[in-house]
């Protein structure tokens, strides 16, 4: 016998979605819930899509960004064109993440690439707590912050994706 979709509503205001008596998702106060997962911090009930605008801390750049948000994921896609070689030792920071890091976290790592970067290796990296995202030099035998000054030239670009949690 084929499967079939059925919908249960019950008093307490709550949705199951079953295919045959099998419970397959349900939607209540707490949001979706798939199978018979009961538990509400378990409940899919957040999903949002934008854009914000990366901002350098110093320097001058053209920024654009892009994220997804599903429950308390947030994920950033992201552009910077630097119109200047770098001379200054201030880390290279976007300080506008859309959403805050959780402080219940070691914080994340994610990935970028580059063009005129006197540095390979390029990593990205979003501290616990933090609405900041940084840059780093994996190469090297420790964590290197990546600086204005490694900006090789003004056609220096960055691209970029990170994943984080966020508690919002």
């Amino acid at each position: 016998q084929a499967d079939s979709l059925s919908l249960e509503t019950s008093s307490t205001n709550n949705l199951k979605f079953a295919t045959g008596s099998t419970v397959r998702a349900s939607i209540d106060s707490d949001g979706l819930k798939f199978g018979t997962n009961t538990a509400a911090a378990n409940a899919l009930d957040d999903y949002e899509e934008g854009t914000f605008t990366p901002v350098i801390d110093s320097g001058t750049a053209t920024c654009t960004g892009f994220y997804t948000k599903i429950g308390n994921l947030v994920n950033i896609r992201f552009f910077i064109g630097f119109s200047a070689a770098g001379t200054s030792s201030n880390a290279i920071r976007i300080s506008s993440l859309p959403f805050p890091s959780t402080a219940s976290t070691d914080g994340s790592v994610g990935s970028a690439m580059a063009r005129f970067l006197t540095t390979d290796n390029l990593s990205t990296y979003v501290p616990t707590n933090s609405s900041a995202l940084e840059f780093y030099n994996t190469q090297a035998g420790n964590w290197d912050i990546i600086v204005h000054s490694d900006i090789a030239n003004n056609s220096c670009q960055i691209h970029g994706t990170h994943t984080y949690t966020t508690a919002s």
